[in-house]
């Protein structure tokens, strides 16, 4: 499946639109880094690349488009794939039983474990981050009670190997400064 991705970017008066877009996209590498080190985009959501940079950039950003190839096979998804959440569930406990059990475990810390594993393969990884507090949740009522479905997902795609995902089309979609 093809998905349409968006990276946001600090802007810096001496960039143009093609330097940013021939020296992107950006290694993200920093504390902010929360699915390890690589490229990080937001799955599908324009707004929420425009929340990253009002947010975090002060409202002096660009945001970048692109296209990736999404499949299990090549992306470690640990917001649609059951059976990839439940294996990351588990070497978080393998790791929590070495360090002690009150210890807490970055994700990154054990994502950069398991890439350091050949068999791990995967050119990426899909996540949603925390709850959106600024978003209520859509609210159903079942027979039990209430029930509410997060419809406001904020979904990060963090790439490692842009080949693996067959990662195109990168160039500048919206600048945003004073």
């Amino acid at each position: 499946m093809k998905l349409k991705i968006y990276q946001t970017i600090r802007y810096y008066p001496e960039q143009t639109e093609e330097a940013i877009k021939v020296g992107g996209p950006i290694h993200c590498n920093d504390e902010l880094a929360w699915l390890g080190k690589g490229h990080c985009f937001w799955d599908t959501s324009l707004e929420n690349a425009h929340w990253w940079g009002q947010v975090h950039y002060q409202n002096q950003y660009v945001v970048c488009q692109a296209e990736m190839d999404f499949n299990w096979d090549t992306c470690f998804d640990l917001l649609g794939c059951v059976a990839h959440r439940a294996w990351f569930m588990e070497q978080i406990q393998l790791v929590k039983a070495q360090l002690g059990p009150q210890t807490p475990v970055p994700i990154a810390q054990v994502l950069e474990m398991l890439f350091a594993i050949p068999e791990f393969n995967f050119g990426a990884i899909r996540a949603n981050g925390l709850p959106v507090a600024d978003r209520p949740p859509i609210e159903s009522v079942f027979p039990q009670g209430r029930y509410g479905i997060d419809l406001y997902n904020r979904t990060q795609i963090c790439i490692r190997n842009l080949q693996k995902v067959n990662f195109r089309n990168f160039h500048v979609l919206a600048k945003v400064y004073p």
